[in-house]
C-alpha cells in the first residue's frame, strides 16, 4: 500500500456527502393517516361554507323563500334537499374519524385520537344543529 493508496482512502472518509441527493424516508403511515384526519376539520369547513351557499341558492332561487324561511317549509322537496345538504356536511368528519381510528391501530394514537376527537365533535355539531333545524323549524 502506497502513499497515494492511503490518502485516498482518507479522503474518502473525509468527505462530507452532499445535502442534496439526501435519501428520502417515507414518513410512518399511522402518522400519515393522522394527519389526514386532521385536515378532514379543514374539509369540514369547507363543506360547511359549500353547503351554506348550496342552500341559500336553494332557498332563494329554486324554491323562492323568504331570507328568513327554512328548506323544510318547501315541502318534501325542502326537506329532500335539507337531508342531502347534511349527509355532505357529515361525510369529512365520519372519513375524519375512520383515519384517526386506523391511524390509532397503526401506531399514532396521539395524533389519532386528536383526529377523532376533534372529527366527533364537529359530526356531532352538524348532525344535532341539522336535525334540530329540521325537527324543531
Amino acid at each position: 500500500m502506497g502513499v497515494a493508496e492511503g490518502f485516498d482512502d482518507l479522503m474518502a472518509v473525509l468527505t462530507i456527502p452532499s445535502l442534496r441527493h439526501k435519501p428520502s424516508f417515507p414518513e410512518a403511515p399511522g402518522r400519515r393517516l393522522a394527519m389526514w384526519s386532521l385536515l378532514m376539520v379543514a374539509a369540514s369547513a369547507l363543506a360547511g361554507l359549500i353547503a351554506g351557499m348550496a342552500g341559500t341558492f336553494l332557498q332563494l332561487v329554486v324554491f323562492d323563500l323568504d331570507e328568513q324561511q327554512l328548506l323544510s317549509e318547501a315541502g318534501p322537496w325542502g326537506y329532500v334537499a335539507s337531508l342531502c345538504l347534511l349527509a355532505w356536511m357529515v361525510v369529512p368528519p365520519l372519513v375524519g374519524i375512520v383515519l384517526g381510528t386506523r391511524a390509532r391501530r397503526m401506531g399514532e394514537p396521539r395524533l389519532g385520537t386528536t383526529g377523532i376527537a376533534l372529527n366527533v365533535l364537529i359530526g356531532a355539531y352538524v348532525v344535532m344543529s341539522g336535525i334540530a333545524n329540521l325537527v324543531l323549524g
